[in-house]
């Protein structure tokens, strides 16, 4: 079940909720800018961490990168538990835990319009502007605002019965870069009272941000190989194979 509410919450990371209103107009006016910077870029890059605290107060942290190119369709999301990578020809996944690797050709075996409904998803932010008009720009507050130079730091919180607690990032408004990213998120026991202060903590905490071209390092090439029909795979040779050619 862990490993499972674990999965679900990493998938997030392929995009970024990093933005919200605010009550100071400085800071909003700021944000907005922030906002209409970044949706112009069409790859980033960084490292994150997420760190779990569970009801018992057990505690469990993850080690993993991302890597998106909107243009290309290219995603690489690797941690702990797996590794995941899309192009508009491959889907691959790595299960780590269970040792178990599933590979598939989008081409042959998913249809153009389901294909392109999933990178529109992916890749085109729709879920995130969503998330962003439904739930942060309407219920975020504007907890600190600071601003050295070019500096810019912001926290932001949210109502009680929100399962987002807070969100804070760091800017380099001369380079036009994000620097910092964190978000805590709080999810009750399931079936629990309302109220009720058992449940799961997850940090997220993201950095060293990049729009460099790391299609090489992250490509598909570096996992498997097929040749004549025959797949090969280069990286955890040793995991349990199924495919779809």
């Amino acid at each position: 079940m862990r490993q499972q509410l674990c999965r679900r919450f990493l998938l997030a990371l392929i995009c970024l909720p990093l933005f919200a209103s605010s009550q100071s107009k400085d800071g909003k006016d700021v944000l907005k800018n922030i906002l209409a910077g970044l949706k112009d870029v069409s790859r980033i890059k960084y490292d994150y961490t997420v760190s779990f605290i569970f009801p018992d107060n057990s505690k469990q942290k993850l080690n993993g990168h991302v890597y998106v190119d909107n243009n290309r369709h290219e995603l690489y999301n690797d941690n702990d538990l797996q590794t995941i990578i899309y192009t508009d020809k491959w889907s691959y996944q790595a299960d780590h835990t269970e040792k178990e690797i599933a590979i598939r050709n989008n081409e042959k075996h998913l249809s153009k319009e389901y294909r392109h409904e999933m990178e529109k998803q992916m890749f085109q932010n729709n879920a995130l502007s969503v998330f962003l008009d439904s739930v942060v720009m309407k219920r975020a507050l504007m907890k600190s605002y600071k601003k050295s130079n070019d500096t810019i730091n912001i926290e932001l919180s949210f109502p009680a019965n929100y399962a987002i607690r807070s969100i804070q990032l760091g800017y380099d408004e001369g380079h036009k870069k994000l620097f910092r990213y964190s978000m805590v998120t709080f999810f009750p026991e399931q079936g629990s009272a309302p109220g009720n202060k058992q449940g799961t903590t997850n940090t997220i905490a993201c950095s060293h941000f990049s729009d460099a071209d790391a299609s090489v390092e992250y490509g598909i090439d570096n996992f498997f190989v097929v040749n004549n029909s025959k797949l090969t795979l280069k990286k955890y040779n040793s995991y349990k194979l199924s495919s779809k050619l």
